[in-house]
């Protein structure tokens, strides 16, 4: 259980012009108030022999929650551009974590996990709040031994359709990543050896969560080389 508080920031309450890095325009709100939040959150783990379970919930109560609202007003500068405004109003936020690791063999894992949140306002006829993040699913095998490591994992993002208004809906997507590496110790140092490669099916998604979702796809396939040397 806790209780916390915040002030708004400075920018929340005094921007008022273009923000060029989310492309819109931001109107000020000089008015905002000491932002309060009620919480609960229940954690429970569970460790047997070659098997691993965890989970978590949690639920926010909000006295004034501060959001950045999308507005229905069109920019007479800069017309394709959204225009947003910094909000207060009483809010809540449920969700749940989880996740399960077991051990095949002694090099062989197997993983899942995923998450889920919902953010709502406690009255209006749309209560959903912006850019909430979907619901979250990933599963995948690590192989492992002295000097190796291999991790393989698919993650599924569900389409997003608890939309607040003016906000648009976002479509699901799933991506395969792939990470390697090799350690070799020396005497008095270590070095690795290692390979990421992120979304390798070039999927193209959008990130309900950004600001840009719908000017931008979220990353494409992408391979990183490198090298760690410690001592």
């Amino acid at each position: 259980l806790s209780r916390s508080q915040r002030a708004p920031t400075a920018d929340e309450m005094y921007w008022n012009g273009d923000h060029h890095a989310t492309f819109s325009f931001q109107l000020d709100n000089p008015e905002l108030d000491v932002e309060t939040a009620h919480s609960i959150d229940v954690t429970w783990q569970y460790l047997g022999e070659g098997f691993e379970a965890s989970s978590a919930v949690y639920y926010y109560d909000f006295d004034g929650y501060i959001y950045n609202d999308l507005k229905g007003l069109i920019n007479p500068i800069h017309p394709d551009d959204p225009v947003y405004r910094n909000e207060q109003r009483d809010a809540w936020f449920a969700g749940a974590e989880w996740q399960l690791d077991y051990d095949v063999t002694d090099h062989w894992q197997w993983f899942v996990k995923g998450d889920y949140v919902r953010a709502q306002l406690k009255q209006g006829a749309n209560k959903n709040l912006p850019r909430t993040p979907p619901l979250s699913i990933a599963s995948g095998v690590i192989w492992s031994s002295e000097q190796w490591l291999m991790r393989a994992e698919a993650k599924h993002f569900a389409e997003q359709t608890d939309i607040a208004e003016n906000e648009s809906k976002t479509d699901g997507y799933s991506l395969l990543n792939i990470y390697g590496a090799y350690n070799h110790a020396f005497s008095q140092s270590e070095l690795q050896l290692y390979v990421r490669a992120h979304n390798l099916t070039d999927e193209l998604g959008r990130n309900h969560v950004s600001y840009l979702k719908d000017y931008s796809y979220i990353v494409g396939r992408n391979i990183t080389l490198g090298v760690n040397y410690s001592f």
